[in-house]
């Protein structure tokens, strides 16, 4: 898999997880940073997500996800499951566009 963005340590990979997910090292990864798609018909992406990250994730690494509150309960069950992974916060933000 191609990366979309490559610069010293950063790599960046844009496109369908099920298909970069599996050409990536496992245990490698200091922070995954991501932002699922929120209708229901991806609420598989959780769950997906959470194993993915037990797997690349280093001792100690972090998984920063956004989520639509409607999708916090599918996050907090799918990252309870794995025994590696737990959900650690909540957090907010107001987005301030200017006209």
């Amino acid at each position: 898999m191609k990366p979309y963005y490559q610069s010293g340590k950063i790599t960046l990979y844009h496109g369908d997880s099920r298909k970069i997910v599996p050409s990536l090292p496992r245990n490698y990864f200091d922070l995954i940073l991501t932002d699922p798609p929120y209708p229901d018909k991806f609420s598989w992406c959780w769950s997906f997500l959470a194993k993915a990250s037990s797997h690349m994730l280093k001792d100690g690494g972090t998984t920063f996800s956004f989520s639509g509150v409607i999708n916090l309960q599918d996050v907090m069950v799918a990252f309870a499951k794995e025994k590696s992974m737990f959900y650690r916060w909540t957090a907010s933000y107001q987005n301030q566009r200017r006209v």
